[in-house]
């Protein structure tokens, strides 16, 4: 048995042929191209879920920051004062100084500071002995660069053969609440 091609095997074979790139065409779009969407649709949902991990981790950072900004205003200046807090600072300073303090008096009462309206002044008077001008440097110094806002108004001393004697008044700031 032969076979001759003949005009009606060609038109079978174009139908043929033209279902299957419509078929490949309507599988395409029936099946593959809502992949296609749905992939790049996630993909675009992955991308902005990324940049808000990136903003959250940048604002967790500021805040981190904001709060340790704050904790070192509150060590510089405090809500109120804590009478105990400066005497513990000040033992602390006398001992690293090597000074004797003899005396701590509260010279005035709570003030508004001149010129912030929102801070209030605790002034004291200290009494102190130093063996040296480098042990009483020393120990202003150190009250001078605590971590506590402390102003130092005037210093008297007195020099002996073995020691010097000073007195000096301090104001330490807070807030006011």
């Amino acid at each position: 048995m032969t076979i001759e091609w003949n005009k009606k095997y060609s038109i079978i074979l174009v139908i043929i042929l033209l279902l299957l790139v419509l078929g490949s065409l309507f599988s395409f779009y029936h099946f593959v191209y809502p992949v296609h969407d749905e992939v790049e649709q996630l993909e675009t949902e992955i991308a902005t879920q990324n940049q808000l991990i990136e903003k959250t981790t940048k604002d967790e950072h500021t805040i981190e920051e904001a709060t340790e900004i704050v904790e070192n205003l509150q060590q510089q200046l405090p809500n109120q004062i804590a009478v105990d807090q400066l005497l513990l600072k000040f033992k602390q300073i006398e001992e690293a100084s090597g000074v004797t303090v003899t005396k701590i008096t509260k010279s005035e009462e709570d003030a508004r500071s001149k010129g912030y309206s929102e801070l209030l002044t605790y002034t004291f008077q200290v009494d102190f002995d130093a063996d040296n001008f480098n042990e009483m440097n020393q120990f202003l110094t150190a009250i001078s660069n605590n971590e506590q806002l402390m102003e130092l108004h005037h210093i008297e001393f007195t020099n002996s053969i073995n020691k010097v004697n000073a007195t000096t008044t301090i104001t330490t700031f807070y807030q006011s609440e």
